[in-house]
């Protein structure tokens, strides 16, 4: 679609829309006329070259024109004074000046001129003006029959004469008349021109009854206009001449034409230099380079020197003598071109190693290079005795030298203008043998070896290096460990361990090998140990474990002791008991406590003690009860306490019952209340009618109610106030008119209140001289607030427009051309008007601030001039509409027409958010057809883009929005764009790309702005704007650099090329499979794009760069022109004036944002290198053959060709996407260069 709707516009059939209304002979009244309201010109300025008066007498036309579509301009007088070249007219000459018979067609022949003078005195044409015809016959309030002839609007305008000027001697050879118009402020004895019309703007009819017609009360005024001589379409004029023929013309030699100077610019020191020429030549005519010595003929076309040297050159053209016409005095040619000579950057470099060496033989080695002016990305190619190793960017290489091995660096360097290749200095390695000692140890816990002065507590092999010869340990550590003994002894001991014999206690050690030996000996004397004891039957004697049953005396020896036993045995014997208890029972003898029944058993001495127990688990009975005063339970006490009471009967001993009692005194409570009309008491939720005292028991609590009703009553107030009221009453002060209530007690006040005040104004016009504010009185004139009867104007032009945040009313609003307004659903309204003016025929985009409306309406006069068409997405094609058809709010429409118009649009304001139905489902196949919906802004105001993406999920649509201008598609993708501010105009339609079908796009109302207030936003970095002026017309393109875009089309950062105008210039940058206007994409490995131009007009154009200072100081922003074979640097100079063709191929610029890389020699300059979708071009003008490597940024070789002496060399590449290295080797020299593969 954006190939194709403009020309779909300008090539589908234009149906009329079939309008039809009536005309009328009566004109309304309208509004004082303006300077840009008429012109009056001078056309047709024609001499006599035949007859009587042949080469002596020129005839002239003077008309007027009326400019304003909105009211007819009735002509009261025209009078005009013409300043005429005296010079045309020879000494001695007699000069007459005529009127030409029957040539005006004024429809009043009152007011055809009749008197017609020439003053040489002051060299001026007087052609005197009428007696004023009057302003003609009311026949209505707002109409009237006028007497002055009413001016045309197309065309010349109305024909007022035709003047003849004779002079009795022929005219100077070769001069022009140069008739110029007085303006309406010359003074006397100048001889003003003068414009009058009846102004009907305050002029007031009246209808006589008594005569049955309509007469004047207020007659129209006649009004003097101001005419402003000018130069045609110089603003602030409106008195023009139109031709200016030779009036003699006789056969004389010309200068030489006069073309532009092109060329020029800079190169490298030791170059060639650069080409200098011109935009065009003469065919008679030699041009000649100045300081030089060239000379060339003129072709009729461009013409081009030899590569100049720096220097300012200019070039001079002079006839060859072969054409008489052609003057022989030399012309200088516009313009200068300037050949600068860049100088050649020398390069060094040094490389160091690490380790620097010597090395033992197997270890890496790294190499480090620093350069000196190796520019950005210098490229490091490394050597190894003379055998390449590869190409980096990093400066950085590494590998196993072997002794003798000699390492050098060549760099070649990222400069524009290099001296050449640099070598560094050689590094000679020297590689030491390797040897090998070993050794074996044992040791506990630790070893230090001597060797290393390291300590390991580990076994294992260990490793030092000490130059090249390499120390092994082979160690075992044993981890120490004690063995401990206690023995003891009679008296002394031997210890096996060391055959040692100790007769004394204490801890002996002895260490054999890792192993400590510990003996901690006691040493005894013999002892005896008597013991007495009384048992049950028998007895364990624990000294040796015997059992006895019979009493007496027992020995036994156990080392240094011996033990003797006097034991008695007695017989045992039993008790039993038998209990009852409740839960639980202790018993006496032994006491423990029991908790379930059984037989337990205790033995004391020899008597074992047996109870029989029962236990009854006890139950609990536990009531709460509440009671006034006091309370007698089931043991027939009587409380007046509260607590907590037990009983237990006697007949049920584990069962005990619990009471808790709470004792409430009795009381009395008593309330007071007054009411009307009646009472509802909330203790007991009844409503009482009656006063009277009222009881009510809770608890221990009786509350009585002493109640007062009262019978409601209403008091009514009528008044009238001035602008306020303060109501005695309450104290309030009123402004506003209405009714109010005040209740107190069980009367009820209403106040009937009328407030009067200053009557507001039947007519107010916003000006907007102190805010935005509608509630500013200081904003309209009169110097009032509109109220409900006022008919409300908002112009165009003025400082702030209105913004309405509160509720307000008037009785009608009208819009005017230029007019915004923002708050539109807090206005009741009764007649709402926009207007919408179209100073020209070209087709617009235009959208509807009102619900429910239809063509007819918006275009009443002319319908048969114009066409209105809707875009269908599906279709992707443009649908005639015709006049009963209805403009949908939120949506836009393309309108042309063949001549200015007014677009009316009365009825209700749109003041709701506008949400639309987005299509895709374009079946053509083109993709570029698919998803682009007309839309169109639905308010009295311009509108934000910002506003409204901002609250869009990104999956809607694409980023960018487009806007007809008139020529062209100006887009805004929310940061950047010939769209100011991405601010849609009121009444304006615009085109988005939808992403997927049948998405909801909103259009709130918080999107509103009136678009002269100021917008801020912060300058965004590495962002450059170009713009290509030419033919009257202007485009604009953007390129953008951001990380987080792509390469390719980007529907969140990018904006497509629509087509503008065929006449109009296009700039676009241009991405595989698009043409983009806005063109954001990341930097690395795009520091060329490629730039289009094309317009259906040859001719002279230009292309002006600016936000260079957004990009770093050190990145370069030049221009290539590819047919020229030419690059500007739009830093020093940010305008490019070239020559098209329309034969020029589109694909003619690129922008480069990187110098060129490693040239060798300044004649390879011709040498470039770029990438465009999968392949490598290489374009050569040097016509030297090579070869041609391409690697990868590991520095792997993928490609090994070679190139002839052709201009254009193209290698298809089969990689990824990604960055690669081309390596282009001449006799001459190296160029590297990278590029990015897509």
């Amino acid at each position: 679609m954006r190939k194709l709707i403009t020309h779909l516009i300008m090539a589908l059939p234009l149906l009329a829309l079939f309008f039809n209304v009536s005309t009328a002979d009566a004109q309304r009244m309208y509004g004082t006329r303006a300077l840009q309201d008429f012109e009056t010109t001078v056309r047709n300025v024609i001499p006599a070259v035949t007859g009587g008066t042949a080469f002596r007498s020129f005839t002239f036309e003077i008309y007027l024109l009326d400019t304003d579509p909105e009211q007819d301009l009735v002509l009261a007088g025209y009078q005009a004074g013409i300043y005429i070249n005296p010079a045309i007219f020879p000494a001695g000459a007699t000069v007459s000046a005529a009127i030409v018979s029957g040539s005006s067609t004024l429809s009043n022949p009152s007011q055809i001129p009749n008197a017609i003078e020439y003053d040489a005195a002051i060299n001026t044409i007087k052609l005197a003006g009428r007696t004023p015809p009057g302003p003609g016959t009311p026949i209505g309030e707002f109409e009237y029959i006028p007497d002055g002839s009413i001016i045309s609007k197309t065309g010349f305008g109305t024909r007022i004469i035709r003047i003849r000027v004779t002079s009795s001697i022929v005219f100077t050879p070769n001069s022009f008349a140069n008739l110029m118009f007085n303006s309406s402020e010359v003074l006397v004895p100048n001889y003003a021109t003068r414009v009058a019309h009846y102004d009907y703007n305050n002029a007031q009819a009246v209808y006589d009854e008594d005569n049955d017609q309509w007469t004047w009360l207020t007659p129209p005024l006649n009004v003097q206009l101001a005419v402003i001589p000018g130069a045609p379409a110089e603003p602030g004029t409106n008195a023009h001449v139109y031709e200016n023929p030779i009036l003699n013309p006789q056969a004389e030699c010309e200068d030489p034409a006069v073309f532009n100077v092109t060329g020029g610019g800079s190169y490298c020191e030791g170059g060639d230099g650069v080409a200098v020429g011109l935009d065009g030549s003469q065919l008679g005519v030699n041009y000649a380079i100045v300081p030089g010595t060239q000379v060339i003929a003129g072709t009729g076309s461009a013409i081009t020197f030899d590569n100049q040297l720096a220097g300012t050159y200019a070039i001079t053209a002079t006839s060859d003598g072969t054409n008489p016409l052609i003057c022989t005095d030399p012309v200088n040619m516009t313009g200068e071109a300037v050949v600068i000579a860049t100088p050649l950057q020398v390069s060094t470099v040094s490389i160091v190693a690490d380790p620097s060496g010597p090395v033992c033989a197997g270890t890496t080695v790294n190499f480090t290079a620093t350069p000196v002016n190796g520019g950005d990305e210098p490229v490091f190619e490394w050597f190894v005795n003379g055998a390449t190793q590869g190409v980096s960017f990093t400066g950085s290489f590494s590998y196993t030298p072997v002794d003798g091995d000699a390492v050098y660096v060549v760099l070649t360097p990222d400069n524009l203008c290099s001296a050449g290749n640099a070598t560094s200095n050689t590094i000679n390695m020297v590689v030491t043998s390797t040897s090998t000692l070993e050794f074996t140890e044992s040791a506990c816990d630790t070893y230090t070896w001597p060797i290393s002065g390291e300590t390991y507590t580990a076994s294992g092999n260990y490793t030092f290096v000490d130059g090249c010869v390499t120390y092994i340990l082979h160690l075992t550590i044993t981890p120490s460990s004690t063995e401990e003994e206690t023995v003891l002894a009679c008296n002394s001991y031997t210890w096996a361990v060391n055959g040692e014999t100790y007769t004394e206690s204490g801890t002996y050690n002895y260490v054999d090998g890792c192993v400590t030996y510990v003996l901690y000996l006691t040493i005894t004397t013999g002892t005896t140990v008597e013991v007495t004891e009384t048992a049950c039957d028998s007895f364990l004697w624990a000294v040796n474990g015997e059992t006895y049953t019979v009493s007496g005396d027992y020995t036994y020896i156990d080392g240094c002791i011996t033990y003797i036993l006097h034991l008695t045995i007695i017989p045992s014997s039993s008790e039993e008991f038998t209990a009852a208890a409740c839960d639980e029972y202790t018993w006496e003898i032994n006491g423990m406590t029991y908790t379930a029944s059984g037989d337990y058993t205790y033995v004391v001495g020899c008597v074992t003690n047996i109870l029989h127990l029962t236990i009854t688990p006890s139950t609990t009975n536990e009531i709460t009860i509440s009671a006034c005063d006091s309370f007698t339970w089931l043991d027939g006490e009587t409380y007046t306490v509260s607590g907590v009471y037990t009983y237990v009967d006697p007949e049920l001993p584990c069962h005990t019952n619990i009471l808790n009692l709470t004792i409430t005194p009795s009381s009395t409570e008593e309330f007071t209340a007054a009411a009307c009309d009646e009472y509802t008491w909330e203790l007991n939720g009844m409503t009482y009618i009656v006063s009277g005292d009222y009881t009510y028991v809770a608890n221990c609590v009786t509350n009585i109610l002493h109640l007062t009703i009262t019978p409601s009553s209403t008091v009514e107030f009528t008044e009238t106030a001035v602008g306020s009221y303060t109501w005695a009453i309450n104290g309030v002060t009123y402004t506003v008119s209405g009714t109010y209530t005040y209740v107190d007690g069980c009367v009820t006040y209403i106040l009937y209140l009328t407030i009067t005040g200053i009557p507001c104004p039947d007519i107010s016009t916003w000006n907007g001289s102190a805010s935005e504010d509608w509630f500013d009185a200081a904003n309209w004139t009169p110097e009032l607030l509109p109220c409900g009867n006022t008919s409300v104007t908002i112009p165009g032009g003025v400082p702030n427009f209105p913004t309405l945040t509160g509720p307000a009313a008037c009785a009608s609003i009208m819009i005017l051309d230029g007019g915004s307004f923002i708050g539109a659903e807090y206005l009741t309204v009764a007649v709402a008007e926009v207007q919408r003016y179209f100073a020209n025929s070209d087709f617009h985009f235009l959208s509807s601030p009102v619900t429910n409306i239809n063509f007819g309406t918006v275009f009443p006069l002319n319908q048969d001039a114009v066409w209105a068409r809707e875009y269908d997405e599906p279709s992707g094609d443009w649908v005639n509409l015709f006049v009963y058809d209805f403009m949908e709010v939120g949506k836009g429409y393309s309108i042309e027409m063949t001549e200015p118009q007014m677009a009316l649009f009365p009825g209700v304001f749109n003041s709701n958010d506008v949400t639309k139905t987005l299509s895709y489902q374009n079946m053509g196949g083109d993709p570029d057809r698919a998803g682009w919906n007309l839309l169109g802004n639905p308010f009295q105001s311009a509108i934000s883009w910002n506003a409204m993406v901002g609250i869009m999920p990104a999956a809607v649509v694409e980023a960018a929005v487009y806007v007809w201008d008139g020529a062209q598609y100006v887009s805004w993708n929310g940061f950047v764009g010939e769209l100011t501010d991405g601010i849609i105009p009121a009444q304006n339609g615009f085109f988005v790309k939808a992403m997927v079908d049948q998405e909801i796009f909103n259009i709130p109302l918080s999107a509103r702005v009136h678009s002269n207030i100021p917008f801020y936003k912060s300058n965004l970095a590495n962002l450059l704007k170009l713009r290509a002026n030419g033919n009257s017309f202007s485009d604009a393109a953007f390129i953008r650099f951001n990380e987080a875009a792509t390469p390719l089309f980007d529907g969140q950062h990018d904006a497509y090329k629509l087509w503008g105008l065929s006449n109009a210039p296009q700039l676009y940058s241009i991405v595989p499979g698009d043409v983009l206007s806005i063109n954001e994409l990341p930097f690395e490995g795009n520091e060329v794009v490629n730039l289009g131009f094309r317009c259906g007009v040859g001719g002279t154009y230009s292309i002006t760069a600016s936000g260079m200072e957004s990009f770093s100081a050190s990145t370069p922003v030049m221009l290539e022109d590819l047919k020229l074979n030419t690059i500007q640097d739009l830093r020093q100079n940010p305008v490019y004036n070239f020559t098209y063709n329309t034969s020029d191929n589109e694909n003619r610029f690129r922008l480069h944002f990187k110098a060129a890389t490693g040239i060798n020699d300044p004649s390879l300059g011709g040498i470039s290198v770029y990438s465009y979708n999968h392949t490598v071009v290489i374009t050569n003008t040097t016509g030297l053959a090579g070869d041609v490597r391409i690697y990868d940024l590991a520095g792997r070789e993928l490609i090994n060709t070679n190139i002839g002496s052709q201009m254009t060399t193209r290698i298809p590449m089969q990689a990824v996407i990604g960055t690669y290295i081309v390596k282009v080797i001449t006799e001459k020299g190296t160029v590297n260069h990278k590029v990015f593969i897509r």
